[in-house]
């Protein structure tokens, strides 16, 4: 998805608006309010492209296993649905029945490749880096935010 719902949540909790792209109204018109986008929809990545990669997701997490696609699904935050018939679907590939032994070099150069360009990123890379700063530096929370975690022992 173009962002993730905690994502839009933070937004929404800060009083900002979201940039373009990241979520529709329940009527599926564009929206940069977060509490219309958290009502509504989140849209996919990457256009046309991540559409379609989203479709064959929902093919083999949905159709397959009996599960709700994501038009019969509740909306985020609805708790008035028993279940909400999510389905799952788990793919295990065994590396070394495709590419020999050589799956291992072959991802650490690929993984380093990635690395080395600006612009992009290995899944959890981000988080990995954020967890280290603050493991290191420490983190800062807003008044707002220790509020939200109930960590101002004023309750």
């Amino acid at each position: 998805s173009a962002a993730t719902k905690t994502k839009i949540e933070m937004v929404k909790n800060a009083g900002e608006a979201m940039p373009d792209g990241w979520a529709q109204t329940k009527e599926g018109q564009p929206t940069n309010d977060p509490a219309e986008g958290l009502a509504g929809s989140i849209l996919p990545n990457g256009g046309t492209r991540g559409a379609n990669l989203a479709m064959i997701v929902e093919v083999l997490a949905a159709m397959v296993t009996g599960g709700n696609i994501s038009a019969e699904a509740p909306m985020f935050g609805d708790t008035s649905a028993d279940h909400p018939r999510l389905g799952m679907f788990l793919i295990f590939i065994d590396p070394a029945k495709f590419g020999g032994d050589t799956y291992t070099q072959r991802m650490a150069a690929f993984t380093a490749i990635i690395d080395s360009e600006e612009a992009l990123r290995m899944p959890g890379a981000r988080r990995a880096q954020a967890l280290a700063t603050v493991k290191e530096e420490g983190l800062e929370l807003t008044e707002a935010q220790v509020k939200l975690l109930h960590l101002d022992h004023d309750h």
